[in-house]
């Protein structure tokens, strides 16, 4: 349960530095799945797994220390 929370509060800090509009379509660019699929994680029903946390730090510039701080806190 920890790491869907810490998803959802991950996806949260994301949503808020480019909006939630541009954030979904900046998502479609990222993860070649459905629309479906990216609001699954978004959501927490599916974690992330390691290679698409690694796309979302390169697409966001942000280092893994500030996305794993999502998921230790």
């Amino acid at each position: 349960m920890h790491g869907e929370i810490s998803q959802q509060l991950l996806f949260k800090k994301l949503k808020n530095t480019v909006g939630e509009k541009d954030f979904i379509n900046q998502l479609t660019i990222i993860f070649p799945i459905s629309i479906a699929g990216i609001y699954r994680r978004i959501n927490g029903e599916t974690l992330l797994t390691i290679q698409e946390i690694i796309r979302l730090s390169k697409y966001f510039k942000i280092s893994y220390n500030e996305m794993w701080s999502c998921y230790l806190y």
